[in-house]
């Protein structure tokens, strides 16, 4: 299956969006092709260890975001990792 991943908001990535094939249809399988095709670097701008999502970033699928313990996975989907960002 392959999914469309983008990341708003992450100073520093080079890496804006990619296309991922993935073995399995959870988050866990993304989360381990992203570390695994984009880097660590990258894996650890969105989650803590042990694939957690950070709290900061919101997950999207297909433009709605979602609870991304729930997550499930379609090929040609589009997820987006977006950070939260406050100041004043």
């Amino acid at each position: 299956m392959v999914v469309r991943v983008t990341f708003v908001g992450f100073p520093g990535l080079e890496t804006g969006e990619a296309e991922l094939e993935l073995s399995g249809a959870t988050l866990d399988a993304l989360l381990a092709a992203v570390g695994q095709t984009l880097g660590i670097t990258t894996l650890r701008a969105i989650c803590h260890e042990g694939h957690t999502v950070d709290a900061g970033v919101m997950v999207l699928r297909n433009d709605a975001r979602v609870d991304s313990r729930d997550l499930r996975l379609a090929d040609g989907d589009r997820i987006s990792f977006v950070r939260m960002v406050a100041g004043g």
